[in-house]
């Protein structure tokens, strides 16, 4: 014997009909809407909507879709990330092949030369004492 308030065939536990998850929380929404709206007596003894457990499947149906939104908006960001790095090494290789950047470059290590040739030049004019390695 089948009871009316049961409703016969449930759009969620059917694979042929499976809804977007964009569609269940729809759903929720609107049936979260129906229950608070009509409060009379009549209304409350009347079982409707769905038994708790088709509740819980889309409540766990939304849930993985809210997981799956924010996985794909993770995988965006993600991708993003590495366009923007690709794009900031590619100008930081240009920067280097400026020729304002060579001359520092060149710069940098004439001066460090530089240095080297007159350190070795002054090593022979060291100074030794009794109580000190050099002056």
């Amino acid at each position: 014997m089948v009871d009316p308030s049961v409703p016969s065939s449930t759009p969620s536990t059917d694979p042929g009909q499976q809804k977007s998850p964009l569609d269940v929380l729809e759903e929720i929404l609107n049936e979260s809407k129906n229950l608070g709206g009509g409060g009379g007596p009549g209304n409350a003894a009347a079982p409707s909507g769905p038994s708790p457990a088709e509740l819980a499947l889309q409540e766990q149906q939304a849930q993985q879709a809210q997981q799956q939104a924010l996985a794909a908006q993770e995988a965006a960001a993600r991708q993003r990330d590495q366009e923007q790095i690709q794009q900031q090494l590619s100008q930081l290789q240009q920067a280097y092949q400026t020729p304002q950047y060579q001359e520092t470059v060149r710069q940098k290590t004439e001066k460090q030369h530089q240095e080297e040739q007159h350190q070795s030049d002054n090593q022979g004019y060291e100074i030794r004492q009794v109580e000190h390695t050099k002056i």
